[in-house]
């Protein structure tokens, strides 16, 4: 059978580049990662001099060393380069993550502890890429973090190092609930039950980026902290949540502190876009720096300026330098553009691309992420092949405002479903998918759902998930699930199928240990049982798999979505 044609096809989404881990030197000299979606496609180490950009090593995460000497990832392996120069030397191996500062190094080591082989399997909870998890203490990671004058090791999940050297670095404590902590070469100052985001330091203090579970949950805002070196801090008011928590698909990245003299530059996710804020480190007063129709990614600062990455509507990333002599943006280099759509945002919250009478509406993970104004290739596919798409920021959404309970999500959801007219499909993934499910209970007019990756009935689900039953504790201030399991069954939406009237795809993946793959095929087989038309779709890929799959795997994901929209709509 001959292709579909499309105006934007679902194989381009291998074709999109994005720029990550920006790094500038006081000449005004910027380092960053150019990465293809597609993974057999290397990444490189990309320089902007001040005249063009260029390519200057194969390689990711690079930083600034000493004078024009950088550092930078190749594989695991941590390399040492002069700029413009061919020699390349390697000083440290099984690396997967480092800090520089003034000539200061802290790598961290990766070590895995392998189960025996009764175990199920080595792969089982180990959900590093999110610092999760996981299932069990044995098949926790094991990392060693080294400096010249200090080592330690355990489950570190980020460090910074200073100009004097002490390093500062959060480790993970106990997994049920999830605790961290900070430590400073090696001594304990700070404690919290939930996460602990990004490090780091400003000058004699440390910033951290950090999720407080006991105080709000997941719902809660993310917050930012100013610590001593004795662990009293400050924590920062802002507008919105700090960090970049703005879906962007696929996803730039970076940085989001950065400081120079006396000010700390970080990223704020505010009303649906991410944006730069000034704060100066004395009287912790703080403004918005950069702003626009766009999201900003990555972040970095030196005596010559801020750059920063960022991404719009319809162009995946862009490198840009804020002067600090003329307080003038410069962009430097960009990467993939496709053609403009209409885009609108509804409510001050929800994010409308394109114009038509059939619309995907789309509900985001997390919980607390957002859409916004950034790159989305899959709403842009919709958009471009004549659908109108709603991305909805739902209460709880990141840079939005806090929310209580998911009864309130879901009323908010199907009122806001109800206030779109037309031909309707509605799209869910992770936290999503299971808020479609519990919303499609309540909207009768739709002509299809689906609910990609999910957990749809909350005993089963939680006890194969690598997060286990503390999302539900600590959001829902849930009991025990083994004293008082009638309460989890207000939160599985799997019971609530007998009155669905419209074809359900249902997306799982099979080495997925955030939301089982079982949770899919429960869904199935119930909604075959009840007389419902459902469908599904296998991928072979961890619950990232929309975005760290195998080629063949993101195209085939995103051709058999499209077909089955346009299934739903012929068919309505």
């Amino acid at each position: 059978m001959a292709p579909r044609k499309y105006v934007l096809q679902p194989s381009e989404v291998l074709k999109v580049k994005v720029f990550e881990d920006v790094s500038i030197n006081p000449r005004g000299y910027v380092l960053f990662s150019l990465t293809s979606f597609d993974p057999g496609e290397s990444p490189k180490v990309m320089v902007h001099d001040m005249i063009s950009v260029m390519r200057d090593a194969m390689g990711f995460s690079p930083k600034w060393y000493k004078g024009d000497v950088y550092l930078y990832l190749q594989g695991s392996d941590l390399m040492m380069k002069k700029m413009g120069y061919i020699d390349e030397r390697e000083i440290a191996k099984n690396v997967v993550d480092f800090d520089v500062c003034r000539g200061n190094i802290a790598v961290l080591h990766q070590e895995r502890k392998k189960p025996s082989r009764d175990f199920i399997t080595d792969k089982v909870g180990i959900m590093d890429e999110y610092n999760i998890g996981p299932l069990y203490k044995d098949s926790i990671p094991r990392k060693v973090l080294r400096t010249k004058k200090f080592q330690d090791e355990g489950w570190i999940t980020g460090l910074s190092i200073s100009e004097s050297g002490k390093v500062a670095y959060a480790k993970v404590l106990d997994i049920s609930p999830i605790r961290q902590a900070l430590f400073i070469d090696g001594d304990k100052v700070f404690e919290i039950t939930g996460f602990i985001g990004e490090i780091k330091w400003a000058g004699d203090k440390i910033v951290i980026r950090n999720t407080n579970l006991e105080e709000k949950g997941f719902f809660g805002k993310k917050e930012l902290l100013i610590l001593e070196e004795n662990g009293d801090y400050v924590k920062i008011d802002i507008p919105g949540d700090p960090g970049d928590w703005v879906e962007v698909y696929p996803a730039p990245g970076g940085s989001a502190l950065a400081y120079h003299e006396g000010k700390l530059y970080f990223i704020s996710t505010e009303s649906g876009k991410s944006v730069v804020r000034e704060l100066d480190m004395s009287s912790l007063e703080h403004k918005v720096l950069i702003s626009g129709d766009r999201s900003v990614h990555g972040v970095d600062a030196s005596s010559y300026g801020l750059a920063f990455i960022w991404s719009s509507i319809t162009r995946s990333s862009v490198l840009s330098i804020y002067r600090w002599k003329d307080s003038k943006e410069i962009e430097v280099a960009s990467a993939t553009r496709v053609p403009d759509v209409g885009v609108s945002v509804v409510n001050e919250r929800h994010v409308v691309l394109g114009k038509s009478e059939k619309k995907v509406i789309m509900l985001h993970g997390g919980p607390r992420t957002c859409y916004g104004i950034s790159f989305n290739f899959e709403a842009l596919m919709y958009a471009l092949n004549g659908y109108e798409v709603h991305m909805v920021n739902y209460p709880g959404s990141a840079g939005f405002e806090e929310c209580e309970n998911v009864e309130g999500i879901v009323k908010d959801i199907a009122e806001y479903i109800r206030s779109v007219q037309g031909k309707k499909v509605l799209y869910g993934e992770s936290f999503g998918a299971f808020l479609a499910l519990m919303v499609s209970s309540l909207v009768n007019d739709l002509s299809g759902l689906i609910v990609e990756r999910g957990i749809y009935e909350a005993l089963s689900g939680h006890m194969a998930s690598d997060e286990g039953f503390e999302f539900e504790k600590l959001t829902y201030k849930l009991s025990d699930p083994i004293d008082h399991p009638e309460d989890y069954i207000k939160y599985s939406p799997i019971f609530l199928i007998k009155g669905i009237k419209f074809p359900v795809l249902v997306i799982g993946a099979t080495d997925d240990w955030r939301c089982p793959f079982a949770q899919s095929v429960a869904l199935y087989n119930m909604l075959k049982r009840y007389g419902k038309e459902a469908y599904l779709l296998v991928l072979s890929g961890t619950h990232n798999v929309k975005y760290s799959g195998e080629s063949r795997e993101k195209v085939y994901r995103l051709s058999k979505i499209m077909e089955w929209v346009e299934k739903c709509f012929e068919s309505d």
